[in-house]
């Protein structure tokens, strides 16, 4: 038996991933009190909880994980991306322009 906010998919995505997908702040809060080690958990294809919000356009979430988690803006995945190049492929500007910024 493991804590629900530590359960993973075979993908290695944990709920703080899934949080950070659906853009639910609280959500993301409440994972994160609960298992701090997990906002820089990389997924099987290297993606963050960093990388997957900025990827979905949650500004919001972006800056909850990186000032209040210490979540990782450098972090990269399999295939080379960061967190910065996932919003900017995605059309995320403000996103970007928070992220070049210094965050």
């Amino acid at each position: 038996e493991g804590h629900a906010a530590t359960l993973e998919t075979l993908e290695g995505a944990l709920p703080l991933h899934h949080a950070a997908v659906s853009g639910d702040l609280t959500c993301l809060k409440l994972l994160a009190a609960a298992h701090s080690s997990g906002v820089n958990r990389q997924t099987r294809t290297g993606a963050s909880p960093l990388y997957l919000a900025c990827q979905e356009g949650h500004l919001h979430l972006a800056q909850f994980l990186v000032k209040d988690c210490g979540a990782d803006v450098h972090l990269r995945a399999l295939d080379g991306m960061s967190a910065l190049h996932a919003a900017a492929a995605c059309g995320h500007y403000s996103l970007v322009v928070w992220l070049v910024r210094g965050c």
